[in-house]
């Protein structure tokens, strides 16, 4: 795969201000060294950013 188009995974997290579950789609290449790296995401359930952990998948905090 081309570092232009990386791969995709999805995830799905818990929207911190409606509650609701929202998929959205990550770069796959997730380093166990990153579990402490979050990216910035468009929530599509309330349009705000949301920071997303890249081994995780959960937004920063989600509750367990």
């Amino acid at each position: 795969m081309s570092a232009a188009n990386p791969a995709m995974r999805p995830v799905l997290f818990r929207c911190i201000a409606t509650g609701a579950m929202v998929q959205h789609l990550i770069t796959a290449e997730a380093d166990p060294a990153d579990h402490d790296r979050y990216d910035p995401v468009s929530c599509a359930a309330c349009s705000s950013l949301h920071l997303i952990n890249r081994v995780t998948g959960k937004a920063l905090g989600q509750r367990e």
